[in-house]
C-alpha cells in the first residue's frame, strides 16, 4: 500500500519543542481522549491541543479506555464511551464534523466469535451516539478488523480502520487507513509507536488539503498508483513514466502529476483518456 503520511502514537504528552521536532521530521500525531472525564494522564487537554496546532501538526483522536480484555466491551460501554467522547471534544473546542474520525481501541487479540459479538455491540452503540457528529474508527488486529469490515453479520461497521501490527501476523487489511508499523521506538528524541497512513484517517483540523485517498489511474490502458488530493488526482512520479499532459505537484513530500482536464488535446498528444478509479468503486474517464 502507498504511504501518504506518517504519524506517531505517543506515550506521554508533548510540549512545544516536541511538536516542532515532530513537524520537522514529517510526522503527525495520534492523541488520546479522556483527560476531562477520566483524568487519564496521557490524554489531551485544550492547552496541549493548542500546542499541537501552533506547531502545524494534525492530530488523530483515539479513545482507549480499559479495552485490553473482552469483558470491557458491551453496548452500555459503547454508549458511555461515545458520550464521554462528545464531552471531551466539546471541552477541546472541536466542533462536530462527520469527516473527523474518533478511533476506539480493541487492545487485545480479539479473534473468537464471542469477541466479535461483544465488540460489534460496542461499535453499534458508539455509532448510534456519534451519528451525524463524528465518524467512527476501530483500532485492532487483523481478525477483529476483518470481522467488522467484511462480515455480513457485523452491524457496527466502522468508517475507518487503524490496524496494529500486533495480532495481525504481517497481514494488512485493504480497508486500513492507518497501520501501526512499529512500537516502542524513538523519533526526534521521543519514545513513540510509528504509524503509516495510506488514506485520509479523519484527522483534525480539517482544512481541505489533508483529504488524501489512495486510488488507481489508467492512462492509455497502463495502470498507475495515484492519490486524490484536494479534489485533484495525482499520479505518483517515476522517471520512466513521464506523461505529457500531466502537471507535477508536491504532495506530502512526494512529487506527483495531475491530469490537466482543461488543456487542449494538442498539449497532450499521446494521452487519449484517463480512467480514475474512485473510492466508491466507480470509474471516471477524463480526456484532454
Amino acid at each position: 500500500m502507498q504511504r501518504i503520511a506518517q504519524a506517531v502514537d505517543r506515550y506521554t504528552p508533548f510540549v512545544a519543542a516536541d511538536c516542532k521536532a515532530l513537524k520537522a521530521a514529517g510526522y503527525d500525531a495520534v492523541v488520546y481522549l479522556g483527560a476531562k472525564t477520566h483524568g487519564w494522564t496521557k490524554a489531551l487537554t485544550p492547552e496541549e491541543l493548542q500546542v499541537y496546532l501552533d506547531a502545524g501538526l494534525r492530530v488523530i483522536f483515539n479513545w482507549e479506555g480499559l479495552s485490553n480484555y473482552r469483558g470491557y466491551f458491551s453496548a452500555a460501554q459503547g454508549r458511555q464511551d461515545a458520550l464521554d467522547t462528545l464531552t471531551e471534544l466539546a471541552w477541546l473546542g472541536v466542533h462536530p464534523d462527520p469527516s473527523i474520525v474518533v478511533y476506539y481501541s480493541v487492545d487485545y487479540d480479539a479473534y473468537k466469535t464471542v469477541d466479535f459479538l461483544v465488540v460489534d455491540e460496542y461499535f453499534q452503540a458508539v455509532k448510534e451516539v456519534l451519528a451525524g457528529k463524528f465518524a467512527v474508527g476501530v483500532y485492532g488486529g487483523i481478525s477483529i478488523v476483518n470481522y467488522l469490515m467484511l462480515s455480513p453479520d457485523a452491524k457496527g461497521r466502522p468508517d475507518r480502520v487503524w490496524q496494529t501490527l500486533a495480532w495481525s501476523s504481517g497481514v494488512i487489511s485493504p480497508h486500513t487507513a492507518m497501520y501501526q508499523s512499529k512500537v516502542d521506538t524513538w523519533v526526534a528524541h521521543l519514545q513513540v509507536d510509528l504509524d503509516e497512513i495510506y488514506s485520509d484517517p479523519g484527522w483534525y483540523p480539517r482544512t481541505g488539503g489533508e483529504d488524501v485517498q489512495a486510488t488507481k489511474v489508467k492512462v492509455n490502458g497502463a495502470e498507475f498508483p495515484a492519490v486524490v488530493y484536494d479534489g485533484s488526482t495525482y499520479i505518483l512520479w517515476t522517471e520512466d513514466r513521464q506523461i505529457p499532459g500531466f502537471q507535477m505537484k508536491n504532495v506530502n513530500g512526494e512529487w506527483n502529476f495531475s491530469f490537466d482536464k482543461t488543456a487542449p488535446a494538442a498539449a497532450a498528444p499521446t494521452v487519449q483518456s484517463v480512467d480514475v478509479h474512485l473510492a466508491d468503486g466507480s470509474t471516471t474517464t477524463l480526456k484532454p
